[in-house]
């Protein structure tokens, strides 16, 4: 475990300089294993890797896209069109049904 950030010299608020955006999280996974840089997914995404190691960020503003897909050809059945129409209306709602 680190100290806190301030007791290391860094700012309460860190800017990273994103040069790289990678969409799923066994993409940034292996892309960090093979040393390109930084990397941070969701904690569910980060399977056990003895290659990698883990820090928590506290007190952190984050955003995680999230999104739902199906088949074309199933979009207009019933129950994946109202799983669709309750995911437009609130984000709090789709968090619900899950």
């Amino acid at each position: 475990v680190l100290p806190p950030p301030r007791s290391r010299g860094f700012p309460a608020r860190i800017v990273p300089n994103v040069v790289m955006e990678i969409e799923s999280g066994e993409g940034v996974r292996e892309a960090v294993a093979k040393g390109h840089g930084i990397g941070v997914i969701g904690e569910r995404a980060l399977p056990c890797d003895p290659r990698l190691k883990m820090l928590r960020f506290n007190d952190a503003e984050m955003q995680i896209n999230r999104y739902l897909a199906c088949l074309h050809e199933r979009r207009k059945e019933l129950m994946v069109d109202a799983f669709f129409e309750i995911s437009k209306t609130d984000d709090r709602a789709l968090t619900a049904a899950l």
